[in-house]
């Protein structure tokens, strides 16, 4: 996250440097889009201990009790009233990464989003064994691990 954070800070200077004297819009654009970041950033990394179930030290207790920003208190409270997770605004943690903390930290939705009820059951099964047959074809076409490394790495591949 530091090397990301460092990197987007760089590219966003590069793209609003101030080639002029009149810089103040561009100074005001690096600030907003810098705040947005370290905003969806701070979110997820409170969102692990928000949710934790460690209740052992004063120190878990804290953080899981503390009060949390209200962007991330909307973003929990819409997942667990109808299971809806967008991305952030910047792209740093896909839906998949939200969804995982908070279901892997035991924040389930109270109900499916109502997404799901646009197909059929049979159509969502049909889906699901689609996906399950490509991801067979896909993982059938990798090498063997022994054969990857010996491939791409050959001073590490046993002997």
């Amino acid at each position: 996250t530091s090397i990301h954070l460092v990197t987007t800070a760089l590219i966003r200077l590069m793209r609003l440097f101030p080639f002029t004297a009149d810089y103040q819009q561009l100074a005001q654009r690096y600030n907003t889009e810098s705040r947005f970041e370290m905003e969806e950033v701070r979110d997820f990394i409170i969102m692990h201990y928000h949710l934790t179930r460690r209740d052992d030290t004063d120190f878990w207790n804290h953080y899981r009790t503390m009060e949390i920003p209200e962007n991330l208190s909307h973003r929990l409270e819409m997942f667990k009233k109808n299971g809806y997770v967008w991305p952030d605004r910047v792209n740093l943690f896909r839906v998949d990464s939200w969804l995982q903390v908070m279901m892997g930290q035991g924040l389930w939705p109270e109900q499916p989003h109502a997404a799901g009820r646009i197909l059929s059951t049979e159509a969502l099964l049909n889906q699901l064994e689609q996906l399950r047959n490509l991801i067979d074809q896909r993982l059938k076409a990798l090498p063997a691990h022994h054969e990857f490394l010996r491939q791409y790495c050959p001073s590490s591949a046993p002997v």
